[in-house]
């Protein structure tokens, strides 16, 4: 997660938005593998679909992109 923050938030090529999203998700998925009282409920995800699915898109289009040649 630092490294994402680092290298695509501070850098301007996601939001700061994307970042805290994608750290929700991950604190979720930690949550539900390893502690026994998580519970995923609708309720809870119904919010964090659409923007996923934007983030996804997001992430797709850049990766689509063309860059440069490394130097």
């Amino acid at each position: 997660m630092a490294l994402f923050g680092e290298h695509y938030v501070r850098t301007g090529i996601f939001e700061r938005r994307d970042g805290s999203l994608l750290s929700d998700l991950v604190i979720m998925r930690d949550n539900a593998d390893y502690n026994c009282f998580f519970e995923a409920d609708e309720e809870k995800l119904t919010p964090y679909i659409d923007p996923t699915r934007q983030l996804i898109n997001k992430i797709r289009n850049y990766i689509s992109e063309p860059k440069g040649e490394p130097k």
